[in-house]
C-alpha cells in the first residue's frame, strides 16, 4: 500500500535513461500489491484487501489515472501500427506475442486506440495490464517479454482462490474523514518519532555499497532513521540491507544494485524521496508506505527502472496489516491521569 499524505503521487514511468528521448514509458516490473500479506509474504485473510494507492487529493488520483491510461493508449497504439492480424510484424516494429494479442486476429483492431468511451468494449482503456497474455504466459516464450510475475500484474493485482476474485482497485480517494484521521495519525506519529530517545534509535549515516546490512530482524522491530542531511544516500554494490519496523527517510535515497528487505512502515518525509536509479533492484517492502507530499511536482518514488532478471524478483511492496501494527507498537506509549488530565 501506497499513502499519500498532500498534493498527491507524481507518477513518472519515463526510463530516459535506456531509451531515445520521448520514447521512454514502459511498465516497470516494480509491483504494489493491495492484498493482505503475511510476514513471510504469502496472502493473509486476517485483513481485507485495499487499494494499492490511498489518496488524500483528487489531484493525485487523476494524475495516476492519466498515467495508467496513457500507458494503456500507447501500448495499443505500438501493437496496432507493430503487428498484423495473423501475429507477423510490420515494417514499423517487432510484434512480440504480447503485442500480436492487443492487435488482436481480426481484420480490425481489438482495441480502438483514439479518444473513446471507457464503456466502450473495444475502447483501449479496457486493456487489463495484468492480463497474463501481456507477459506470454498463455504464448510461446519470446527474448522480448518479462518472466511472468508472480501471481500478480504491475499495476492491478487481482485476488485468487480462497482470497476472493475481485480486482483491486487501482487507486482510492480518500473521503475528508479519512483524510483528517490519517493527517492526524501521521502527525502524531512524526511527532513521537522525533521524541524517540537516541539509544533507541538505529541509523543510516552514510552510502551502504557492499556487504550486509541489517536493521532489526521482525520479532525486534526499531526505528531506523536516515540521517537528514543535503544530497543522496546510494545502496549499491551488490550489498542486501534489511529491516522491520519504521524507516524513515527525509532525503533521497538512490537504489542501484542492492537487495531491500523491510517489513513495517517505510515514511518519506519532508524532502524524502526513494528512487530506483539502476535495474538491479530486488526485494520487497512488506506494510506500507507513507509518502508525506510537498505538493511540488515531482515524483515521491520513482521505481520505473525496475527490471526482471534471473538473479532476483524485482522490487514490490506487499501490503501487511500485520506487519504495520508490528511497526506501530513502538510508537506506543502509557500516558498517566496526571498527563492526561493535567490533575
Amino acid at each position: 500500500m501506497v499513502t499519500s499524505i498532500g498534493d498527491g503521487l507524481h507518477s513518472d514511468f519515463t526510463d530516459a535513461a535506456s531509451s531515445p528521448a520521448g520514447s521512454g514509458h514502459r511498465i516497470p516490473d516494480f509491483s504494489v500489491d493491495g492484498r493482505n500479506h503475511a510476514a513471510d509474504g504469502t496472502l493473509s485473510p486476517l485483513c481485507p484487501d485495499i487499494a494499492p494507492f490511498a489518496v488524500s487529493q483528487v489531484g493525485a488520483q487523476t494524475d495516476l489515472i492519466n498515467a495508467l491510461n496513457s500507458l494503456k493508449q500507447k501500448i495499443v497504439r505500438w501493437a496496432n501500427r507493430a503487428c498484423r492480424a495473423d501475429g507477423s510484424s510490420s515494417a514499423l516494429g517487432s510484434c512480440t506475442p504480447g503485442l500480436a494479442w492487443v492487435r488482436g486476429p481480426a481484420p480490425l483492431s481489438r482495441f480502438i486506440e483514439e479518444t473513446c468511451a471507457a464503456q466502450e468494449t473495444a475502447c483501449f482503456l479496457g486493456l487489463d495490464l495484468s492480463a497474463s497474455v501481456l507477459r506470454a504466459t498463455a504464448q510461446p516464450a519470446h527474448i522480448h517479454l518479462p518472466e511472468a510475475p508472480e501471481d500478480r500484474g504491475p499495476f492491478t493485482p487481482t485476488s485468487i482462490g480462497s482470497m476472493g476474485s475481485t480486482p483491486v482497485p487501482f487507486v482510492r480517494w480518500l473521503a475528508a474523514a479519512e483524510r483528517l484521521q490519517l493527517q492526524t495519525a501521521f502527525a502524531d506519529m512524526q511527532q513521537r518519532l522525533e521524541e524517540f530517545p537516541a539509544e533507541q534509535v538505529l541509523h543510516i549515516e552514510k552510502n551502504i555499497r557492499t556487504g550486509l546490512h541489517t536493521f532489526r530482524a521482525a520479532d525486534q522491530p526499531r526505528i531506523t532513521w536516515v540521517e537528514d542531511r543535503k544530497g543522496s544516500l546510494t545502496f549499491t554494490g551488490g550489498s542486501v540491507v534489511s529491516g522491520a519496523g519504521i524507516l524513515v527517510i527525509p532525503r533521497i535515497v538512490r537504489l542501484q544494485n542492492v537487495i531491500l528487505y523491510w517489513q513495517g512502515i517505510i515514511v518519506l518525509l519532508n524532502a524524502g524521496d526513494l528512487q530506483v536509479t539502476g535495474p538491479n533492484v530486488c526485494g520487497h517492502i512488506i506494510g506500507a508506505i507513507v509518502i508525506q507530499d510537498d505538493s511540488v511536482s515531482d515524483p515521491k518514488r520513482d521505481f520505473d527502472r525496475v527490471t526482471r532478471s534471473s538473479t532476483c524478483t524485482p522490487l514490490s511492496v506487499n501490503y501487511s496489516c500485520e506487519a504495520v501494527l508490528r511497526a506501530l507498537t513502538l510508537l506506543q506509549r502509557t500516558l498517566s491521569w496526571t498527563e492526561q488530565f493535567d490533575a
